[in-house]
């Protein structure tokens, strides 16, 4: 591929340019994971915190509109089983090496996430994500009685067909 320098032409320069973006999404295309690849591997994902406010926000707006009309900027990550549980958790140790995996995260607006705190799930259920107005708590709420490590593992599987919508490769122009 050519160097752009000082003697470089603009329309070069915009040919030049034109060619790096495709071979680059081309690039990023011939190497993505595959949709079976994601949803094999979701399961087990554990996110460092930037990398899962990242994640989990996108997946969280994803669900919330489809026309962007509603956002959650101002919404924070939720830790289904928290970082410092209450007694109201049974085997706490048990969960703790899963609390930043994807499927024990969400969002909650801050007022929620604040009065959720440390709450034994089936409190943070009935008093928290019912009441709020995000989808991606709603349908945690709605789909799981009780928080263990198998509704963990489970809850990230469910999230893999959305990783693909969110990040798919297969629309060069979402890459």
């Amino acid at each position: 591929m050519e160097a752009i320098n000082e003697k470089t032409t603009p329309k070069d320069k915009t040919n030049i340019i034109g060619a790096t973006l495709a071979l680059i999404k081309e690039t990023l295309v011939k190497n993505a994971p595959t949709d079976d690849q994601i949803k094999a591997s979701v399961e087990k994902l554990i996110l460092d915190p930037e990398e899962a406010k990242y994640v989990v926000h996108r997946l969280a707006k994803h669900m919330q509109t489809k026309t962007k009309e509603m956002g959650i900027d101002e919404a924070n990550i939720e830790h289904i089983f928290p970082k410092k549980p209450s007694a109201e958790w049974d085997h706490p140790e048990d969960l703790e090496p899963m609390l930043w995996h994807l499927g024990n995260l969400t969002m909650l607006g801050e007022r929620l996430n604040n009065a959720a705190r440390s709450k034994g799930y089936p409190n943070k259920r009935g008093e928290n994500y019912k009441t709020s107005e995000l989808v991606m708590v709603q349908e945690l709420a709605k789909t799981y009685d009780k928080w263990d490590g198998a509704a963990i593992e489970n809850r990230a599987k469910s999230l893999g067909p959305l990783i693909n919508e969110v990040w798919s490769f297969d629309n060069p122009s979402r890459v």
